[in-house]
């Protein structure tokens, strides 16, 4: 049996390193947005904003949470289960990209006017660089 006492260290220690995570990150897309914010017009920015947001909308939804459920499994995962989960989250991030890159037209003109249509292009190459991420 495990003590509580190793358990309740290892817990306290695990949420810290998430908390730390999570602030770094908020931290770095923080900086970047205020990098962005200098080198962009105002205009640009705004477009760029609302592409990263409907970009990341279709990425939320493409996590099933697979990984998390293997994760909180008791036993150790298979090979062939290992593959399913691997396979599937590949397959789904090209689904992603695919259906956010036939999309991009619609949402642009979704917009009325408000995104220029270089903004397509951009929703790709945001589209392809998330599949790198997620």
């Amino acid at each position: 049996m495990v003590d509580h006492q190793i358990l309740k260290n290892l817990v306290v220690k695990g949420v810290g390193w998430l908390v730390l995570k999570r602030i770094l990150t908020q931290i770095l897309l923080t900086t970047s947005n205020l990098i962005l914010v200098r080198l962009l017009f105002p205009a640009d920015f705004g477009t760029f904003v609302i592409i990263q947001f409907l970009v990341t909308i279709f990425w939320v939804f493409a996590d099933l949470g697979l990984g998390r459920a293997l994760v909180q499994k008791k036993k150790e995962p298979n090979a062939a289960l290992l593959q399913s989960v691997w396979w599937t989250h590949v397959g789904l991030g090209i689904a992603v990209v695919g259906i956010i890159w036939f999309a991009s037209p619609l949402l642009v003109a979704y917009y009325g006017g408000n995104l220029p249509e270089r903004a397509i292009g951009w929703i790709h190459i945001l589209a392809v660089s998330q599949i790198l991420v997620n």
